[in-house]
C-alpha cells in the first residue's frame, strides 16, 4: 500500500514523491517529509526482541542500551559488564579474565554452532553457557 500511495501522489504532483537514487537518500527523502520514526509512532520498528529472539528481555535491555544513537546515552563498557544479562549468564570466571586471554578458555563456557534455516522459526534460540 505504500507503493499506491507514492502512485497516488505522482499522478496527483507529476513528479516523485521520494526521488532518490539511493536507498540513504530515499530514507532522507521520507524522513524529512513524513517525520522520523519515533517508538510512539512507529512501535514495531523499535522492538529488537522479534530480531534477537534468542535474548531474554535484560538481553534486549542491554541490547537498547548498546545500540544507542547518541554516545553520552550508549551504556560504558564497564557498566555493560555489570549488566543483569552478563551477569546472569556468564561464569564469574569470565570477570577475573585478563585483558589478552580469551573467555573461551573459561571452564564451562562453549561455543555453540547453531546451523540452521535462515527462517526458521525457532531459530537461534539460545544463549548458552555450559555448567562446568
Amino acid at each position: 500500500m505504500w507503493g499506491v500511495g507514492c502512485i497516488l501522489y505522482e499522478m496527483a504532483a507529476q513528479q516523485a514523491l521520494f526521488p532518490g537514487s539511493t536507498t540513504d537518500q530515499q530514507l532522507d527523502l521520507i524522513f524529512r517529509r513524513l517525520g522520523t520514526p519515533t517508538a510512539a509512532t512507529h512501535p514495531s520498528l523499535f522492538r529488537l526482541s522479534h530480531l534477537a529472539p534468542r535474548l531474554d528481555p535484560s538481553g534486549i535491555d542491554l541490547l537498547y542500551s548498546l545500540l544507542q544513537y547518541e554516545g553520552q546515552m550508549r551504556i560504558s563498557a564497564r557498566d555493560s559488564m555489570n549488566h543483569r544479562f552478563l551477569r546472569s549468564s556468564l561464569p564469574r570466571a569470565v570477570y577475573e579474565l585478563n585483558d589478552q586471554d580469551s573467555v573461551l578458555n573459561v571452564p564451562g563456557v562453549i561455543l555453540v554452532n547453531e546451523s540452521r534455516p535462515k527462517h526458521s522459526e525457532d531459530r537461534y534460540r539460545k544463549f548458552r553457557i555450559k555448567d562446568g
